[in-house]
């Protein structure tokens, strides 16, 4: 099968080092017009990888063909259940170093990341995993504003992982890996996992890499938060939560619910619309102490004034995400329930 020109042609073999200690594994999904930026990472990075690993989640283009000509070791995600998470267990399971690094196939690797996060983590026993900001190279506004969120990672220890990153295999391995049940939210719940184990995760101030968004229409930017809302229903139905991973998550339906209270009093008898008012001013109040929090840390005004405006817009199409995931589960479960029910008064 020859790989399309419109993906652009295969690049080098990766070069690889016997003696590292990382094992790199690629995820991807019909990833073949940014899989050759990823490769090529690779081959730029500092520090070579032990081994390259690409684990494809059932692509239809030539993702799998481009992962063979570069020298990867390619393997198919099987079954129905397909997910970040489950691919990520399958490198896993093949990993032959005793750290991995995930990537995914949309994004580039840092020239100097796996040398800065084998560092770190051979210098501190109690970390489990380490990863770094990303710097969003998506070239729409909504791209570069959620990007925001990656690349402005503060240095430190933080609850749970993101964007991938890079992780004691044995220390994975340990607690189960990546939580395959979730959908989404994934990172969430494996941090809280490495936490109970007494490991840590720590942010280092050494970027890790780009990465490519895609958020070209409102109708993306809101399934993907959508999503967000998708993965709290399932972290809160299915999980064991503390008091802080509760109100963290409910804060987005504080929000939206606040947001279309707001509204609907604005609209409304003329006698309330003062309320409506106090709510709306309450918000700008909010939006504007946020960016210039943001700008106080040398970031560009407008752009911090329109990020901290997206972190309230986002949690609209989140809380629509949630009662859309609860609305779902209910009826599943009712007509299981109405099924089992005539099944038993039928003697089946």
């Amino acid at each position: 099968m020859a790989v399309d020109a419109r993906v652009g042609a295969p690049g080098k073999r990766l070069e690889v080092d016997p003696e590292s200690l990382v094992s790199v594994v690629v995820i991807g999904l019909n990833e073949a017009m940014h899989l050759p930026a990823c490769f090529a990472s690779l081959s730029s990075s500092r520090s070579r990888p032990r081994e390259v690993l690409y684990v494809d989640s059932g692509s239809t283009d030539a993702s799998a063909v481009i992962a063979e000509q570069v020298g990867a070791r390619v393997m198919t995600l099987g079954g129905v259940h397909v997910s970040a998470a489950a691919a990520r267990n399958v490198g896993l399971a093949h990993a032959q170093g005793t750290m991995v690094h995930f990537i995914d196939g949309d994004m580039t690797l840092g020239r100097n990341w796996l040398e800065a996060g084998a560092t770190a983590l051979s210098g501190d026993p109690t970390l489990a995993c380490v990863f770094g900001p990303v710097i969003e190279v998506g070239t729409s506004l909504a791209d570069r504003i959620i990007g925001r969120d990656w690349s402005n990672r503060r240095p430190g220890y933080v609850e749970a992982p993101g964007s991938g990153g890079t992780f004691r295999v044995e220390v994975l391995r340990r607690v189960g890996g990546y939580p395959e049940d979730l959908v989404a939210g994934e990172e969430i719940e494996l941090g809280r996992r490495l936490r109970t184990c007494g490991y840590g995760v720590r942010c280092l101030s050494v970027s890790m890499g780009t990465h490519e968004l895609g958020v070209s229409d409102v109708r993306t930017y809101w399934r993907r938060w959508a999503r967000g809302g998708l993965a709290r229903w399932q972290l809160i139905r299915l999980r064991p939560l503390s008091q802080s991973e509760w109100l963290q998550l409910v804060k987005p339906f504080v929000f939206a619910g606040g947001a279309v209270t707001t509204a609907l009093l604005t609209i409304g008898p003329r006698r309330r619309r003062f309320l409506g008012l106090v709510g709306a001013l309450a918000y700008v109040g909010l939006v504007t102490r946020l960016a210039l929090r943001e700008s106080c840390r040398g970031e560009d005004f407008p752009m911090a004034l329109a990020s901290s405006l997206e972190n309230y817009v986002r949690c609209i199409p989140i809380t629509f995400g949630f009662i859309d995931a609860g609305t779902r589960a209910f009826f599943r479960t009712s007509l299981r329930t109405t099924c089992r029910g005539v099944a038993e008064r039928r003697g089946c």
